[in-house]
């Protein structure tokens, strides 16, 4: 199982891919489709308290988004690593060394995390600007406007339009809130890169792929001795009912089979010993004597 695809003598070569194209209508935008398009609490939000969405609201859409478009630097199979860390945690939790590898890759985790969560709020206040700019101010987008009508109706008689004052202000707010966005990003990105990028990194990879191979192989031995012991334990049953099945002695007036454990089996034995010889005594050779017995029983004798 391999988490990265780095290796510390083949540098990667990251193509940079093509820039989209850009919609001819903010309808068409994939950021909108996640958070506005056919969401009537999002634009109805978005009218009366034109606020931008941001990880208090729910981005979830959106950071598959940005997780799914990829991140800069060499590519790290994240899905991975919760399962892995989560199915080794008793293994690791073991050793100091453990632990320190279940340590790192948590920060690996939310360095990760700390770039899906900047990048999805940049792109929401984005979406946000550019349908505040559309709609309010420039109002040079027909067909989004017609899909906020179709959503909410009432739009087309409370949808505002922005004064000189007030276009001047959501360009300052704007400006700086997008900036304070990107530099937050910016720093996410360089983090995640430093991180990826390091040496420390590449160790810490080996190690956890060293240290699944090990679990694998222990999980393997205990499953082995598991089977092993399940194996026996049914062969010890099998022979087990076919001893009682040995023991099944038909009885007089009963239909079917009464099984006798040998515990019984030797009481009935002893029992009927016990009374034959009571009752019917035997000569030195052996033989009972019928003629006698039956006198003596009749009270009569030679």
């Amino acid at each position: 199982m391999s988490f990265s695809n780095i290796s510390p003598s083949l540098p990667l070569r990251q193509r940079v891919p093509d820039a989209p194209a850009k919609p001819s209508s903010l309808v068409d935008d994939p950021v909108f489709n996640l958070l506005y398009a056919g969401n009537e609490t999002t634009l109805r939000q978005f009218l009366e308290n034109p606020t931008p969405l941001t990880r208090d609201d729910n981005l979830a859409n959106v950071y598959r988004y940005v997780k799914a478009k990829g991140e800069p630097g060499p590519r790290v199979q994240y899905d991975h690593l919760p399962y892995s860390l989560s199915a080794m945690r008793n293994f690791l939790q073991g050793s100091s060394h453990g632990k320190q590898l279940l340590s790192f890759f948590k920060g690996v985790l939310q360095t990760q995390g700390g770039y899906i969560v900047t990048a999805a709020e940049m792109a929401a206040f984005e979406i946000f600007v550019k349908m505040t700019e559309a709609l309010f101010i420039h109002r040079n987008d027909n067909r989004l406007r017609e899909h906020v009508i179709s959503v909410v109706p009432e739009a087309q008689y409370t949808m505002p339009t922005y004064t000189g004052h007030e276009r001047q202000f959501f360009h300052m707010y704007s400006t700086n809130m997008l900036q304070q966005l990107r530099d937050a990003n910016a720093t996410a990105t360089r983090n995640l890169l430093d991180l990826k990028n390091s040496k420390e990194f590449a160790r810490k990879h080996r190690q956890l792929l060293k240290a699944n191979e090990l679990h694998e192989s222990k999980l393997s031995e205990i499953r082995r001795r598991a089977a092993k012991r399940k194996a026996e334990h049914k062969a010890k049953l099998q022979r087990a009912r076919a001893r009682n099945d040995a023991t099944l002695n038909r009885q007089m007036g009963m239909a079917g089979l009464t099984s006798h454990t040998p515990h019984v089996e030797r009481s009935v034995v002893e029992y009927v010993q016990d009374t034959t010889g009571e009752f019917f005594p035997r000569f030195d050779d052996g033989e009972a004597n019928g003629e006698e017995l039956m006198l003596d029983s009749l009270g009569l004798s030679f």
